[in-house]
């Protein structure tokens, strides 16, 4: 069986039935426009880890359909759990002889860089306990730090 043909029966079978409308929608978008274009055409058995894997650094780096650039990692997140879900279903109704997508390293969201710029309420704290604007609120502040 081919992978799209397992995804339609997993869809209307095994995922419409038990989860919400939202969810459904979304699942069957993320399968028109990604798994499909790319995956669907092979046949269960012949999907692998390897496979897999690199098909999600595709998505990270190629996957947007309107601009050819990368998906976000969000997005290939969810992309990574449809097939995974649909993947791990087909295996326990015997469609798979073993369950393998769990082996996809999902890809891990970059840290943001701390800004090396002072926050915008410190200038604010300079001026509250300087000697010169608040001699009383300074010299409380000075007797705090030293204890």
């Amino acid at each position: 069986m081919k992978y799209k043909q397992w995804l339609t029966e997993w869809l209307e079978n095994y995922v419409k039935p038990v989860s919400k409308h939202k969810t459904y929608l979304r699942y069957n978008e993320i399968i028109k426009q990604h798994i499909t274009v790319q995956l669907g055409n092979y046949e269960l058995t012949k999907l692998t880890p390897l496979v897999l894997q690199h098909y999600t650094m595709r998505l990270l780096n190629s996957g947007n359909l309107k601009t050819g650039g990368g998906l976000a990692v969000n997005t290939v997140n969810c992309i990574v759990t449809v097939i995974q879900n649909s993947l791990r279903s087909a295996y326990s109704v015997g469609q798979l002889p073993e369950y393998f997508a769990d082996k996809i390293k999902r890809p891990r969201s970059v840290q943001k860089q701390k800004s090396a710029s002072p926050s915008p309420n410190s200038g604010k704290l300079r001026i509250l306990f300087s000697p010169s604007k608040n001699p009383e609120c300074s010299a409380w502040f000075s007797a705090f730090i030293r204890v």
